[in-house]
Order: structure tokens, then sequence, then C-alpha cells
């Protein structure tokens, strides 16, 4: 595959790039994920759930080292034939699809609850994703400095839960492993969908300008986010107790409710504002995701064209959630389906590559 040099990441980019794509408004409600199983060892089960992450950049590190200048689409239909390739790759754009309808559902009714009440779900959802849609719409490199703005923006956010350290009991995190490995294990398993979406290295890794460091640009990405994911569940938690957060909907929220900063009425306003960016950035990466595989394998159109094709479909598909309630009812019975399929799908492509050794292919 062809790449313009005008387009290419830096590995800086890959790094804010990756951490946008999977940091989105399900942190808010990660601590209800793995408290419901793991109860107050919930924060142990979120770094057990980085192995997923990590699996994901092994077979992304293995496929560029052999094919530096072709992404996974290019691969699948190389290894399994052009029908049989497209017709998964399609399906691979429907995982994408999947989390970027999910997240604007979430953020819509997380902001619906608790500042914009007046807006109907509607109006919210088609401005929130033509925001998305336009974002994509400018490129990979826009999404990637916009990524690098909005983490240095929102970066201090990780901080907020520090104000619940004296108020919280270490009570309630105690005892250690006492709700048992499995239960911990499984509660990982749980929280591997919260770094959902970094597949999207399966598309771009043929675009950082230095390939050299593209192992330690994903790296930090992943590092990054499950330390925060970590913090974050570990001190709603110690500030709420598994047994409150399992009664909540958004328990980090409750979280920032404990920092008082003098000049500032209510802080929360502020979170909500936050999310709201943090969220855009997620759901643009997903958008360009879903159209560029779509563009690949229908030919008939370009994927900025797509972008606004599309347009009426996501918003279909997002109000179709409807309540939070519905909303974790669906995901929960669709999200280990297609999780199970990219992991299939990617490790495929890889098996094929090792075993075939298509020389005339490989990078010399």
């Amino acid at each position: 595959m062809n790449t313009n040099r005008r387009n290419l990441l830096s590995p800086n980019q890959i790094t804010y790039l990756l951490l946008g794509i999977m940091i989105n408004e399900g942190i808010i409600s990660l601590p209800n994920e793995v408290a419901k199983i793991a109860k107050q060892d919930g924060w142990i089960s979120v770094l057990f759930g980085a192995i997923y992450p990590l699996y994901i950049l092994f077979i992304a590190f293995y496929l560029s080292s052999k094919f530096p200048n072709d992404n996974i689409l290019v691969l699948s239909k190389r290894y399994l034939g052009k029908l049989l390739g497209s017709v998964l790759n399609i399906l691979l754009s429907l995982f994408f699809l999947f989390y970027l309808t999910s997240s604007c559902s979430g953020i819509s009714n997380f902001l619906r609850t608790y500042i914009l009440s007046f807006l109907t779900p509607l109006k919210f959802i088609s401005l929130f994703i033509l925001a998305s849609a336009y974002t994509a719409y400018k490129g990979l490199k826009v999404i990637g400095r916009l990524c690098e703005c909005i983490f240095y923006f929102s970066a201090s956010v990780i901080l907020v839960p520090l104000a619940s350290i004296r108020t919280g009991s270490i009570l309630n995190i105690l005892p250690v492993t006492g709700s048992g490995w499995m239960n911990i294990l499984k509660g990982g398993i749980n929280s591997a969908y919260s770094y959902g979406c970094i597949e999207i290295i399966f598309l771009i890794y043929p675009f950082i300008s230095d390939r050299t460091k593209l192992k330690k640009s994903s790296l930090k990405a992943v590092t990054f986010t499950c330390i925060c994911y970590i913090w974050v569940t570990f001190m709603t938690i110690y500030y709420l107790g598994h047994n409150v957060i399992l009664k909540t909907r958004w328990s980090s929220v409750y979280v920032a409710e404990n920092l008082n900063i003098t000049f500032i009425s209510n802080f929360r306003y502020i979170l909500l504002f936050l999310w709201i960016l943090v969220t855009l950035k997620s759901t643009a990466a997903s958008y360009y995701a879903f159209v560029t595989i779509l563009s690949d394998s229908i030919k008939k159109f370009k994927s900025k064209d797509l972008i606004y094709i599309c347009y009426p479909l996501i918003v279909f598909l997002s109000l179709m959630y409807g309540s939070e309630e519905k909303k974790k009812y669906i995901t929960s019975y669709f999200l280990p389906i297609i999780t199970i399929y990219v992991l299939l799908y990617s490790s495929l492509i890889a098996l094929l590559i090792f075993i075939k050794k298509d020389k005339a292919y490989e990078k010399t």
C-alpha cells in the first residue's frame, strides 16, 4: 500500500492516538464492571485485562516486521483471497462501528443525566456524531494532533481521585485478593473490553514516520492506559467500597465530588466537559477506522464520501441502544462475540504469514 509522507504520524502521535481511542467514556463505569465480579480486588483485574492489548500489539509488531508497508486489510486479501478477505475485513469494520455507536450512546446517557437533560437523544447524538464525522474527514494526521492536544488538556483529571485519599477507607480494598483469584481473572475479562479499539494499530502501523519506534510508542500507550485504569478503579473502590459502587451507574463521578476548589462552584461540570472531549477523540478515531476498512472493501466509494454517507446509519444505531441499562445489556452480549472475532481474525492472518513464509512479499 502507498503511504504519503505528509500523512505520516510521529511516534508521539501514535502514542496519543492509541491513548485517545482506548480511553473514552467507559472509564467512568469501569469500576462497576470489575467490582461486580472481583469486588474489592477489581483494580487487580484491570491489570490482568491489559493482557489483551498486549497480545494485539504482539500481532501488530509481527505483521509490521514482515510487511511494514501493508496493513492487515491488504494482508487479509492476500492470504485469504480477495472475496473472503474482503468479507472478513468488513466484519472487522463492524467491530469499530459497534464501539463508535456504543460510545456515542454512553456519553449521551451520561451527559443528559447530569447537565443536558433539556436535549433529546436525537439532538445530542446527531451533533456529537457530526463533530466526530468532521474530525474523521480531516484525516489521520488531524486525529493524531487532536488526541495529543486533548491529552495535555485533560491529563490533570487523573489527579482528581487524590481528593478522596483522606475520606476513603483502606478497609474498602481489604483483604487484597480476598475475592479469589478466579474472580479476579474473570473480572480481568470484563476490563479487557475497556482497552478495545487498540486494534486500530493494524491499520495505522504503515503510517508511522519512524518505524523503529513503533514498539516503544504503542507500549507506552498501553502502559499509561493501564496505569490510568488501575488508578481510577483503585481510588473509586477505596472511596466508595464495592458494595456502594454496585448501586451506582457511573461510580467514578462520585470521586470527583470530593474535590473542592474555592473559585469553582461545582467541579463536576468541568469534568463532564472534559469527558465530551475525551469521548470525541475516541469516536473520531473509531469513525475513521470504520470508513477506512469499508472503503477498502467497497472500492466504489472513497473513505471521505463514506463518512457522510454512513452518518445517518451511525446516528440511527446509536439511538437504538436506548437507556443505559439497555445499552449495558446489548454490549454485554455483543462485546465478547466481536472481541473473540478480532482475536481469531488477527491471529489467523499472523499464523498464515508464519506458515507460508512468502518471501516474495516479505521485507528485504
